[in-house]
Parts: C-alpha cells; structure tokens; sequence
C-alpha cells in the first residue's frame, strides 16, 4: 500500500513573484479595468519586497518547516474544515449515487445492504494490514495515506473547533451501524478471530432488525444532532452524555467501520439526489466518514463527511461497492449461516432534551426546504464523441458552462474546480479556475459570431479556451497552483502576524472576488456512477457536480431553493452549449 510512498514529492512552496503575476491573471477576468488597476496597487503593496506579502511567506516557510516531511498544507486545511461553524450535514458533506440497473430488480434491501456492510470490511482490512495495492496515475506515484480516514472515522462536535477521531485498527469484533427509522443498532461484521461475517449472514440479521424497528414506536432521533449548527451539536452531545449509557453508545458510533441508512419513502422528496444530500435528517448521522444510504426506491450511494477525505478516494470505494453487487449470485451463495451477533442502541434523553431534538429536526427541515438540487443529466453524447475532436472532456465541459453562465446571467463571475493533488505526500486538493481570458473571450463572442455564421473565428477563440485550460491544470499539477498558497498566507496572517496592509489585501475586491466561487464545480465518477453533488458553496450560488462518462455527461445541480428557477435555466443553457460546441467541431471534423 506505501510501497511508492519514497516516490511522493513535498507541496512546494512558490516564489512569490510567481504568485503575483499568476493572481493577477487569475483576478483581472473577474474586474473591471477600473476595479483591476485599484487593485493592482494593493497587489503590487502587498508583494513588495519587504513589505506584508514578504513577511507572510518567511513565516509560511518557517510553518513548512516544521511539517518536516509532511504536508505543510495539511493541518491548515484539516483546521479549515474544524472550524467550520454552519450545519456541515449540506453546505460540506459530498455524495455519490450509483447505477443500480444491474441489481435493482434482483436484491432485496437487506441483500444490498448485506452486500455492502461486507464490502466495506474488506476494503477496511486492506487498508489496516496495508494490502490494498498501491496506486500510481501515469507512472507516477499517488498518496495511499488518506485512506486510513475513509472508514471508521467520526468528526467530534465541539465548541468553536471540532475534534476528529480514527477508531482503533483492529480486524477483531469489528461493526457497523445500522440506522433504520432513526433506530441505530450495533451490527457485528467480523467475530472474535477476525474472520468477516458472510453476507447472507448479515442479510438475515438485517431482515431481523428491520422486522423488529417495523413493530417499534417512535425513535428518539439521536442522529438528528449531527444536522445541527456545529456548536448546537456539541452542546446536545455533551447534554447527551451525561449519562454513562449514552456515552457507551457515541463511543460505539465512533469506532463503528461506517454507517448504513436504509430509509423509508421521503414524502417531499421529488428527485432521488434529495434523499442523498438533504434528507429529513433523522436517518443519518452526518459526523461519519462514510454513510452508506439505500432508498427504498433501492437507489444507493454515500453521504461522506468532508474534513478527511476528499471524494477523489472514494472512486476506488464505490467501484468495489459496485463490482460486488454486480456479483450478487456468487456473493450470496452460501449455504451456511452464521448468527451475527447485534444490538439497538437505547439512549437515556431527558424531556427538554426531548424537545431540544425535535426543535433540531424543525430547524433541519427548515435548511432543508431552503436548498435545491436536482439531476439534470445530459444524454445526447459523451466522452466517446468529444475525443473524436482530439481534445479533454473536462475542457469541452468547462468551456460549456462558462457559455452557458453567460447566456444565464450577462455576466461571467468566478468559477471553482477542485483538483486532486493526491501526486504529493498528504495531497489533498488546489483549484484551477476555468474562467480566464481565453474562456471569457470565447463566451462572450461566441452567440455574436455565431449569429453571423463566423464559425472559423469561433474555432479559433474555443481552441485557444481548450488550450488554456489544459495548460492551466498541467501547471497545478506540476505544483504552480497558488490558492492553497494563498490560503496559507491567510492562515500565517490571522495566527501569527495580524498585519493592516495584509488585512487590506485578503479584503481586496480582487481576492473577495475570486474566492466567492459563483459556480463551484467538482469532477467525480466513472460509469459505475449515477450522480455525485454537493451543496452551493455561494449563497446565491450553484454547485455543479458532474462526470464525463463514455455515452453521457452526469450533472446535478444545487442552490438555494430561491434560485430554483435560475438553475433550471442554468441547467437548459448548459445542455445547449454542449450541443452548440459539438456542432463548431463536427463543421471542423
């Protein structure tokens, strides 16, 4: 698993000149020139030799220096996410949905749900005995270390920062969570001498629980806390464990492997994505690395906690997770059972905590009602056409959403997309920005050229585009991206040196600008996967998860439910911009 790991590279730190001219690029695209040239005095101040800029990358050295041979974006980055006071459960959590074709009409609930738990041990026991096999992206070496966090992980809600903890690695009596109309019972997936349970073992204890929760009352709704803004959340857990019993019973949430929802109908659900990154809150707990969800529409994927892990670790989870389905007649052919050993989680709440939990699932539904997020997959080509062009998907793709946010709003505001920097030692992500003078030019001109049936000019503009984009991404691979480097500026600032020319510069129009992250995009999948989302990073903005598969691109959408209409629109223009660039290449075939 760490045999590649002597090949890893440290995150540089870049020379601050390098900086300057690439965040003026970056930033003017976003400004007027009127805007642009009274930044660009803050800028020039801030990057003089000398002078704030000066100050705050010495002390940034200084911080990687004592990160020795780690990361020294890490912990800042881990810290980022800590301090994170909001309601985690939709503005940081990320999901993923697979297809389920294959299995659907075939497997039980409790078989799928079987299917998983096991499916999750194992890939868990790779990853504690280090025989998960190493990875490498084009010869080069890929960092395997965050996938000790994936599973059996738990973010700990506390005032003003939260604490995180890694559950103790052991193959022996290991478990999981299963939670059913808000019940969680302790389910055993590995006995005394750390052999797993079999799936249709599991399976049968499955049925077992459902059966029992189904003759039930009501449940006391724990897992609701984990919706609630980070500092409720503590003070509900801490209420919560002044009894022995309920601490007993975190304590098990805690090292649990992951957590399996399986929910009932969601009565206000109107497309399946809202099940995975809304939901009614009470059949989850948002806290944990990895929840596994299945609807009883029999639609399954994740809802993963954000601190950790960035989504790029999960391919390799969700293609295991699939092939196994995939496989059910071998998986579940066993003959002899054995009894899996399980309990429910009975919690001691008195009765203002009572009410506190159902003020808590008010508030949830309220945040709830407030967001929007739909499926709205383009079926017409995919990957297969696009390379015909001999040119990147991803570009193809960005290029369309930058035309299709202009044709939306007249205007063209700051793009965000993650970048998997996995290539370093603990590399998490940098972000490249798909706006840029390149892309502008070509979104701007393109319906005025096209009007005027001037195809060749706008082959010209969207080659150029295609091109800045793919050099803009091989620059941050090699190490040239600098709003990680920025954001450690920041960070050395506000801990360290609290400096008023430094202050005016990360409270420029410039940087406020670029970091609003209008449209907040993330690439995620493979053809195993339905749909991936996430929550819009600006309030009055969208949040675009998206794969360009082989026959089809998955998209999905979110925003605050006030701009339902917007991203609808949003959606309409991105679908006709694929179509109209796929029309300019196939003139030039």
């Amino acid at each position: 698993m760490f045999e590649y790991n002597d090949e890893l590279k440290k995150l540089p730190i870049l020379d601050e000149k390098v900086v300057k001219d690439r965040y003026k690029k970056l930033v003017k695209v976003l400004l007027t020139e009127d805007e642009f040239n009274e930044s660009e005095k803050t800028i020039d101040s801030f990057f003089k030799e000398g002078a704030s800029g000066f100050i705050l990358h010495k002390s940034l050295l200084e911080h990687c220096q004592k990160a020795d041979n780690r990361s020294w974006l890490y912990d800042l980055w881990l810290n980022m996410y800590l301090e994170y006071r909001a309601e985690i459960a939709i503005n940081v959590n990320y999901y993923a949905v697979l297809k389920n074709q294959e299995f659907k009409d075939e497997l039980s609930h409790a078989q799928i749900l079987a299917i998983a738990i096991h499916s999750m041990t194992k890939l868990y026991f790779s990853i504690i005995d280090e025989s998960l096999p190493a990875e490498k992206r084009r010869d080069t070496a890929i960092c395997m270390k965050n996938y000790e966090h994936i599973l059996g992980a738990t973010r700990i809600a506390d005032y003003e920062k939260d604490d995180y903890l890694l559950k103790n690695k052991n193959k022996e009596s290991n478990h999981v969570i299963f939670i059913y109309k808000g019940y969680m019972y302790k389910v055993l997936v590995s006995d005394n001498n750390a052999i797993p349970y079999s799936p249709a073992s599991i399976e049968k204890t499955i049925r077992s629980i459902i059966y029992d929760v189904n003759q039930a009352d009501e449940s006391e709704n724990i897992g609701i806390i984990t919706s609630a803004k980070r500092d409720k959340a503590a003070f509900l857990s801490k209420k919560l464990k002044h009894s022995l019993l309920n601490t007993e019973n975190f304590n098990c949430i805690n090292e649990a492997i992951a957590v399996f929802c399986l929910d009932d109908k969601c009565k206000h659900s109107t497309d399946f994505t809202e099940d995975f990154l809304i939901s009614n809150g009470i059949n989850r707990y948002f806290d944990k690395s990895t929840q596994v969800i299945l609807t009883e529409d029999k639609e399954i994927g994740i809802n993963n906690e954000h601190s950790h892990a960035d989504a790029s670790l999960y391919s390799l989870v969700l293609s295991s997770l699939y092939h196994n389905l995939i496989s059910y007649k071998e998986i579940l052919s066993e003959e002899n059972l054995t009894k899996v050993p399980y309990r429910k989680l009975t919690w001691e709440t008195k009765s203002d905590t009572k009410i506190q939990i159902r003020q808590t699932i008010k508030e949830h539904q309220k945040h709830a009602a407030s967001k929007y997020t739909k499926d709205s997959s383009f079926y017409n080509f995919g990957k297969n056409k696009i390379k015909e062009y001999k040119i990147s998907p991803d570009a193809f793709f960005h290029l369309a959403l930058q035309l299709a946010q202009y044709r939306s709003f007249g205007s063209l505001r700051s793009t965000y997309e993650a970048i998997d920097m996995r290539e370093y030692r603990e590399g998490r992500t940098e972000c490249t920005r798909p706006l840029n003078e390149d892309s502008k030019k070509f979104a701007q001109n393109f319906d005025v050229l096209n009007d005027k049936k001037n195809t060749h000019e706008i082959k010209t503009l969207l080659d150029n585009a295609i091109k800045s984009h793919g050099s803009n991404i091989k620059d941050i691979k090699n190490g040239y991206g600098i709003e990680r480097y920025l954001f450690g500026l920041e960070e050395m600032n506000q801990t360290y040196i609290k400096d008023t020319l430094a202050n005016r510069f990360f409270s420029d129009t410039a940087y406020k600008r670029l970091k609003e992250d209008f449209l907040s995009t993330s690439n995620f999948g493979g053809e195993h996967i339905k749909a991936f989302g996430f929550g819009n990073v600006h309030r009055d903005g969208y949040g675009i998860g998206y794969s360009v598969n082989s026959e089809h691109i998955a998209i999905t959408i979110s925003s605050d439910i006030k701009n339902k209409e917007k991203s609808e629109e949003l959606i309409e223009n991105l679908h006709q911009s694929l179509q109209d660039i796929k029309c300019i290449y196939e003139e030039y075939k």
